[in-house]
């Protein structure tokens, strides 16, 4: 549910949960610090101009997934297609729980 809190809640559950979710899975903090301020400050105001309103929330997902892919090939070690199945199916869980909750993009 990385999706989620990046994209749906306030501002300080989303950087406790992207704190949480970096010491709990072992990522870097400054990897996911990063891509959730590009995302908060940076995208989301930028993806409101270019993308339609109905995508925005699936393209912002898609740039965070993006990144996380990125991050995880090169750093971890797991098979390609573990990765792909991994991040394909976070993705599509993240895209249904953002449609049953009815989240919109929020930038700060």
């Amino acid at each position: 549910m990385l999706g989620l809190f990046l994209l749906c809640e306030n501002f300080f559950i989303s950087l406790i949960f992207v704190i949480l979710f970096s010491y709990f899975h072992n990522f870097s903090l400054l990897f996911f610090v990063l891509v959730f301020f590009i995302n908060k400050f940076v995208l989301l105001d930028r993806l409101k101009d270019i993308v339609d309103f109905h995508y925005q929330d699936a393209v912002a997902l898609f740039v965070v997934y993006f990144f996380l892919g990125v991050y995880l090939y090169n750093f971890a070690n797991l098979e390609t297609f573990l990765l792909i199945v991994y991040l394909i199916y976070n993705y599509a869980f993240d895209l249904i729980v953002i449609r049953l909750l009815k989240c919109e993009l929020k930038s700060y």
